[in-house]
């Protein structure tokens, strides 16, 4: 787990429990309250690393929220241009991709997507 990974636990974490200063991640992904606690638990890691977050200099913006919203909108207009639900494991910026491919598509003349090829 790298601290990017951890951050994000820790925004989760500072999310849930609105009392909490500092949360400490280990490496498996577990938080914890205190230091000793997080420290003892990762002595029985392989990587015995130990992340530590101060709710006062985590950053402000959350970015899931603004993703989903983002991705919600995408799959809304996935299924205006092909009538159909993107598969669900579909990643954002392929979701962006198949769209832009398909309005594409549509100015060149070819709007159902199915006609490709060119003899």
């Amino acid at each position: 787990m790298d601290k990017k990974q951890a951050q994000e636990i820790a925004v989760k974490l500072f999310a849930i429990h609105t009392g909490l200063d500092n949360v400490y991640i280990t490496t498996d992904g577990q938080g914890f309250r205190d230091s000793a606690n997080a420290e003892a638990h990762a002595q029985t890691l392989k990587d015995d690393k130990v992340f530590d977050f101060d709710r006062n200099i985590m950053p402000t913006e959350e970015p899931e929220p603004k993703t989903d919203k983002e991705r919600e909108a995408l799959v809304k207009e996935y299924v205006k241009l092909f009538d159909k639900q993107p598969a669900h494991n579909i990643g954002t910026e392929t979701l962006r991709q198949k769209i832009a491919e398909a309005k594409a598509d549509a100015d060149k003349g070819n709007g159902n997507g199915d006609e490709k090829k060119e003899d």
